[in-house]
């Protein structure tokens, strides 16, 4: 076995020094006198005549050359099978990664790994194929992958990951992946009926978002808020729905024991679990709210384009700001569901609870130049503020 290490080490060195080499080559020697009274038979494939090929071919100083060819039949013979042995279980394991691969291909091939696979051992990068299969792949193809139980599937292994008390880095990228699935399967029909009836479901994820066990990828969190999104724009009955979402967004009410006139002096901020997720990500990337003298452009110049620089590419702070314009995007989209008496009511709870101060003095703060689809969002709320009457004037300036 020295004989075979010592080998394996000079041939993956074509830049030893010369007395190097004489000390393998005189260990070799040593070797092959011990072998000297073995008898091993030889083969088309595997024969001194091989071995010698092989050195030939290798960039080695003269001197080692002729060490090695001149070692006994036996000891070049042991080095071959040695080679070959080690060839051929490299090239098996080649052909079961490849065979693992591409074996899956069709919707119950997924359904079936995701099923029958663990939470700890399964494979990030065949759900990621599964998450692009479903949003490129033809309509048919993920109305098959929905009929056969997929939808049920990914949520419940979304809902299984979230109730993991310490969730290591593969646990958060399936997470990622499993949402990514569920929002591609929204693509057609039949995945925004199954998403319809998944209230529970769809009430868990807010409450994940809530929860100390949150994804720490903001990315992460938006796809949630995307999946909500979907929710809402899949009622028929979009008022039903925007109640429906607000009730998941509410704080659960805890009984106290103030006495009357306190509680009756009290503020209601019922959503202030939402606002407190907003300020923590101000919180966490400060150093993006740093222009005092924004205001709100509600006419923008839509053909002046910036090229953002480096840093803001793929960063932090395109996550972070991407991640909040999803959220007024989402109170938008609530707002504009309901009749103008609840809305009117809702946009003074939410007052209340602190979204409309956020949004004056952090995210109006943002970079106009590089933060376009938050400020997109803000002008939204504000166009939607002023068609109200109610006032607006606040959040667009800074100030009354």
């Amino acid at each position: 076995m020295n004989t075979l290490r010592s080998f394996r080490r000079f041939l993956g060195s074509s830049s030893e020094e010369s007395d190097g080499n004489s000390n393998i080559t005189l260990m070799l020697r040593q070797e092959s006198e011990s072998l000297s009274q073995t008898s091993l038979t030889t083969s088309e494939e595997s024969n001194p005549q091989c071995f010698d090929n092989l050195i030939k071919a290798q960039v080695l100083s003269s001197e080692a050359s002729r060490g090695l060819l001149s070692l006994n039949d036996n000891v070049k013979l042991e080095i071959l099978n040695s080679l070959n042995e080690k060839n051929k279980k490299k090239q098996s394991r080649m052909l079961s990664w490849k065979k693992k691969k591409t074996s899956y291909s069709e919707p119950i091939d997924f359904i079936s790994y995701i099923v029958n696979t663990s939470i700890d051992y399964m494979d990030e990068t065949i759900i990621h194929k599964l998450a692009l299969l479903l949003r490129k792949e033809q309509i048919l193809w993920v109305t098959c992958f929905i009929h056969y139980g997929g939808f049920g599937v990914i949520f419940c292994m979304v809902e299984k990951i979230s109730r993991i008390e310490w969730r290591e880095n593969l646990h958060d990228m399936l997470l990622d992946r499993f949402l990514l699935c569920l929002k591609a399967m929204c693509t057609v029909q039949l995945g925004l009926e199954c998403l319809i009836r998944s209230f529970y479901h769809v009430q868990q994820l807010v409450q994940l978002l809530f929860s100390k066990k949150q994804p720490s990828d903001f990315v992460t969190r938006e796809v949630i808020i995307q999946i909500i999104i979907l929710y809402l724009k899949a009622h028929t009955n979009r008022e039903v729905g925007a109640k429906t979402v607000f009730s998941f967004l509410e704080d659960s009410e805890e009984e106290t024991e103030e006495v009357d006139f306190i509680k009756e002096a009290r503020v209601k901020r019922p959503y202030r679990k939402w606002i407190i997720e907003l300020e923590y990500v101000a919180k966490n990337v400060f150093w993006v709210w740093n222009h005092d003298r924004n205001i709100i452009d509600l006419e923008p110049d839509l053909e002046e384009l910036y090229d953002p620089p480096l840093g803001f590419i793929e960063g932090i702070e395109t996550e972070a700001t991407s991640y909040i314009a999803s959220h007024i995007e989402l109170s938008n989209e609530l707002l504009v569901s309901l009749d103008i008496k609840d809305r009117m009511q809702k946009r003074l709870e939410l007052q209340f609870s602190g979204l409309e101060r956020i949004m004056a003095l952090r995210f109006r703060k943002s970079s106009q130049k590089f933060h376009k689809k938050l400020h997109g969002s803000l002008r939204e709320w504000v166009k939607a503020a002023r068609a109200d009457k109610w006032p607006y004037k606040f959040v667009q300036m800074g100030s009354t």
